[in-house]
């Protein structure tokens, strides 16, 4: 069990990191409500938000410099990149060898699904939006179901039995997307695919911040937070995949598997063709 922490000493590194107006309303809250309030804070790791912010603000002040504008850009190296457009042979070859990745069990696929469908006049995750298509099926049906096709294709053209190729999904949402996402996917019998290679989990929150860098609180002890951005990505790839699973994670899972190679896309991409060999 964690140790209690000590309101005088979160207090004081708060202020020592110039937050201290997350302690307004203290004197409002109830015991039960200071001791939770307590260890949202010291969980927070505060001096990192402000190295964020600070950093955010030096990138914008950077682009908006007159100097910005005369920075060279230029094309990336000859050896840096590769097309398969006006190239039929090379779209040939690079489809051979993508199947036989999916085949011999490299290939994942990651989906970034922590946003919610707010723009789109739903408060539902954005992979369960009715996107107006004929058949109505949601973005994660249909992304769902290229991965199921993706896997007989496979099987079909690497002389695999049926049912013995696999690409894991790994499906990253945020805290408010979670529970709605799993329970769509359990509604929707995981859209024919098997649940075990289904992998839910959970990008990071930060707190929000004013235009000063001040954090906001959502009540009188409660700090505002939201999703840490497809960026969070990377951090939520080493986190433990739920509170109930601590000792394992997507990369440690990705190893186990061996997974090579990833498609990495944003559930709003409608278009994507997912896993394409």
């Amino acid at each position: 069990m964690a140790p209690i922490p000590n309101v005088d000493s979160v207090k004081e590194r708060y202020e020592a990191a110039g937050q201290g107006q997350v302690f307004k309303f203290w004197a409002d809250l109830n015991p039960e409500h200071q001791s939770t309030f307590l260890g949202q804070l010291n969980a927070l790791d505060v001096e990192r938000v402000n190295r964020i912010w600070k950093k955010a603000v030096d990138v914008e002040k950077e682009l908006a410099s007159a100097s910005a504008g005369e920075e060279e850009i230029s094309p990336l190296p000859a050896d840096a990149f590769d097309t398969i457009l006006g190239a039929p042979d090379r779209e040939k070859e690079w489809r051979e060898v993508g199947i036989k990745a999916i085949g011999d069990g490299r290939v994942g696929v990651l989906l970034m699904a922590g946003g919610q469908g707010t723009r789109l006049g739903s408060s539902d995750p954005k992979g369960c939006y009715d996107i107006g298509l004929p058949s109505h099926k949601s973005l994660f049906q249909y992304q769902a179901e290229r991965i199921a096709r993706l896997q007989t294709v496979a099987e079909e053209e690497t002389g695999k039995s049926k049912g013995s190729v696999t690409i894991p999904w790994y499906v990253m949402t945020s805290g408010p997307t979670r529970k709605p996402t799993v329970a769509f996917f359990e509604k929707n019998n995981y859209f024919g695919l098997n649940k075990q290679n289904v992998i839910f989990f959970e990008q990071g929150t930060l707190p929000c911040l004013t235009m000063d860098g001040k954090i906001l609180l959502q009540s009188k002890g409660e700090i505002a937070v939201a999703p840490d951005g497809n960026g969070g990505l990377y951090a939520a790839l080493r986190s433990p995949l739920s509170p109930n699973n601590t000792t394992h994670n997507v990369l440690g899972d990705l190893e186990q598997r061996g997974i090579t190679f990833v498609h990495a896309y944003c559930v709003d991409n409608c278009l994507v063709r997912v896993a394409d060999p």
